[in-house]
């Protein structure tokens, strides 16, 4: 039952990332296909919430999003009651760069703004970290951005970072960043 409900965690996820992708309200079907049931009499690739077959997954990708969230702030949570951090740092989400790019804080002058690329020369350090109210990293995946991206990131003053040559998954680059952030400023 655990790993089903994980496939299928997995499931609504790829269909939100599909959704967003497509930009689009086109119906997005679900189906599950785990070959160790085919053979079972009751056997069918359908989902069921509250006993009831899911056609059309879009109709639950908004609360599965805010369960996303949610599940993704306990993440937070936990992460700083283990390492002993006093306070709790904000997550915000965003439907796209264009979108993080005109969030209030990006041209604030008491923020610190830099994205991670792989053809960045210049390492993040401790220089760059002077006492500024925001420290704002936008990464981004493991293929890194697009020429476009850069472009549109450089253009609004965000300054492109390097965190070395390894390629880094995309949920790992901005712990290595906060790890970074934490050792510049002797919280580590």
């Amino acid at each position: 039952k655990n790993l089903r409900n994980d496939a299928i965690f997995q499931l609504f996820y790829y269909s939100l990332l599909l959704k967003e992708k497509l930009k689009n309200d086109l119906p997005i079907t679900p189906g599950l296909l785990n070959i160790r049931e085919m053979s079972n009499r009751n056997f069918s690739i359908n989902i069921f919430i509250n006993n009831n077959k899911v056609n059309k997954i879009n109709d639950h990708l908004e609360e599965f999003e805010n369960l996303l969230k949610d599940k993704l702030n306990e993440l937070v949570i936990g992460a700083c009651k283990q390492s002993g951090i006093n306070y709790l740092p904000t997550l915000e989400y965003f439907e796209g760069l264009q979108e993080v790019l005109n969030a209030d804080a990006i041209s604030k002058k008491t923020s610190f703004v830099c994205f991670f690329d792989l053809e960045a020369t210049d390492h993040l350090s401790a220089d760059d970290i002077e006492q500024k109210d925001e420290y704002i990293f936008i990464s981004g995946p493991e293929s890194g951005f697009s020429d476009q991206e850069r472009s549109i990131m450089v253009e609004k003053g965000v300054t492109p970072k390097s965190l070395g040559k390894n390629t880094l998954r995309a949920e790992t680059a901005p712990i290595i960043s906060a790890t970074l952030i934490q050792s510049f400023v002797g919280n580590i």
